[in-house]
């Protein structure tokens, strides 16, 4: 949802973004794709209790991402596009024949994404004309995948433009400048019409987009080593623009093997050929067999978290960006998984505590180490040779699990203000009570506790550490936080507390318990 106050036409407007989406976490699956639709309405929020529907737009093709800068919002949707009696896998001569001629009696038209108005009226989303196809070696997986990439106006939404291309895309990086779009290659090679043999060294096709008078302009394409990393909710700060330059961290390597490792690669516009070139690279980042866990990039700095045994929080100086350097690193126990910036100086990092354990024979010999309760670690960052955690908080114990670490919008933040520190909320399920088992031994790093209770927790934080501030109790038993219909979200509002737990909406004032 986005709430668009202070607008020169007087009313406040709240857009909402949903749509008909059969789940799948399988991308590669592009005929999972066929049937799902973006639905965008428009409504008049001047007063809040009595909303009115203005405009809504149906649009064929499942929500990639959304964003919204000034009075445009931005749409990535990804559309597989369907013809009756068309055969997704023609084993048989006869379903080959019958999908041939299916496709030449069709037109551009009948493949295309449309959008359909409140009045019922259907349209194509885009022009034929309008699209782009990247060069044989950023498309190595050839699927009928389109995705198009939608400016609407707030204030004339049936005025909208398109540009796609055909492709893939699972991901959604922007800036006000500029939109980039990526997606892991993973590359392949046919030794028959049966045989695939996948080739382990992926890489990352990114697409650049610019961003003009509220219309979208192709600008380039590139490619770089390595991949995304495995979470969806993590791979769009995995990179970050910096001037001209485009700044992404992939994973390469065997994720769990000791030949893991993390790549920096910085990109820049050619100056002809539609191109993103690689400029320089900072490679083999982190330890033998850790793997990235977080990523953040603040102006002329990149923070990045490596883990398997401790957690390297290495700072990145990209003020030079054809020659970017690991100006600082930091080893603490547990790990980040979320990184947000509390000040210049101050960098907060939110993950697990952790306890080694390198007898176990997980993994090829040494496990690394165990997951344990939730952990806030906060560092000092105004050196960025040598970082520090000046603080850290851990809750419960193994088996807690924080909203935010599986989706960023779980986390409410407040910065600083005059005497006032910055103010943080984030929901947790906390496990912290000793099982009844006869088997439990609280000894073993392993040892995993029963849940204990859903709530919302609050901290303060300022250059002194991090004090919990109060918590709020959900009344109803778990926050099904990976299965369930509700994911836990809450609401900072001056010192109001709110927090959205399986359907209810709790309040208290800050600092209450």
């Amino acid at each position: 949802m986005y709430l668009i106050q202070d607008r020169a036409q007087g009313n406040d407007l709240l857009v909402t973004v949903g749509g008909r989406n059969s789940y799948t976490s399988r991308w590669l699956d592009v005929w999972y794709w066929t049937s799902n639709e973006t639905h965008v309405e428009f409504l008049d929020a001047s007063d809040p209790a009595a909303l009115v529907s203005l405009e809504t737009l149906s649009i064929e093709g499942q929500l990639v991402s959304s964003r919204r800068i000034g009075d445009v919002l931005y749409l990535v949707t990804r559309y597989t596009p369907y013809l009756a009696g068309y055969e997704t896998y023609a084993y048989s001569d006869e379903s080959r024949q019958n999908n041939a001629e299916l496709l030449t009696g069709s037109t551009l038209d009948d493949l295309l994404p449309k959008v359909t108005d409140s009045q019922q009226q259907v349209s194509n989303l885009i022009d034929s004309s309008d699209c782009y196809l990247p060069t044989r070696s950023l498309d190595v997986n050839s699927d009928p995948s389109i995705i198009t990439v939608t400016a609407i106006p707030l204030a004339a939404p049936g005025e909208q433009q398109s540009t796609c291309f055909l492709g893939d895309s699972e991901t959604l990086y922007m800036t006000a400048e500029s939109l980039y779009l990526a997606t892991t290659q993973y590359n392949y090679q046919t030794f028959s019409t049966a045989a695939l043999v996948y080739d382990p060294q992926h890489t990352t096709a990114i697409h650049k987009f610019a961003l003009q008078g509220g219309g979208i302009e192709y600008r380039g394409s590139g490619q770089v080593r390595g991949h995304l990393g495995w979470a969806e909710d993590k791979k769009s700060f995995r990179m970050g623009e910096n001037g001209d330059y485009l700044n992404i961290v992939t994973s390469i390597g065997d994720t769990w093997g000791q030949t893991s490792s993390t790549r920096l690669t910085v990109l820049k516009e050619a100056s002809q050929g539609n191109a993103l070139q690689v400029v320089s690279v900072i490679d083999g980042i982190g330890k033998p067999g850790e793997r990235l866990y977080a990523a953040r990039f603040l102006g002329n700095r990149a923070y990045l978290v490596t883990f398997r045994l401790t957690d390297p929080l290495y700072v990145v100086d990209l003020s030079d960006q054809e020659n970017p350097v690991i100006a600082g690193s930091l080893e603490i126990e547990g790990y980040s998984d979320y990184l947000h910036p509390i000040s210049e100086s101050l960098l907060l990092g939110i993950g697990k505590d952790a306890i080694f354990d390198d007898t176990s024979s997980d993994f090829g010999g040494g496990r690394g180490a165990w997951y344990q309760g939730l952990k806030l670690s906060l560092f000092d960052v105004s050196d960025p040779a040598n970082p520090s955690e000046v603080a850290a908080l851990v809750l419960g114990k193994r088996g807690t699990e924080p909203a935010v670490l599986s989706d960023h919008h779980a986390l409410s933040f407040l910065p600083a203000s005059g005497t006032e520190p910055a103010r943080l909320a984030i929901p947790v399920d906390l496990n912290d009570t000793i099982p009844s088992s006869t088997s439990f031994n609280p000894a073993l790093p392993n040892a995993y506790y029963d849940y204990t209770h859903s709530g919302l927790y609050s901290f303060e934080i300022d250059a002194e550490g991090i004090t919990q501030a109060g918590i709020i109790f959900g009344t109803q038993l778990g926050s099904n936080l990976f299965y369930g219909e509700y994911t836990d979200r809450s609401i900072l509002l001056n010192d109001a507390v709110f927090y959205i737990h399986q359907g209810e909406v709790l309040s208290s004032n800050w600092g209450e318990q």
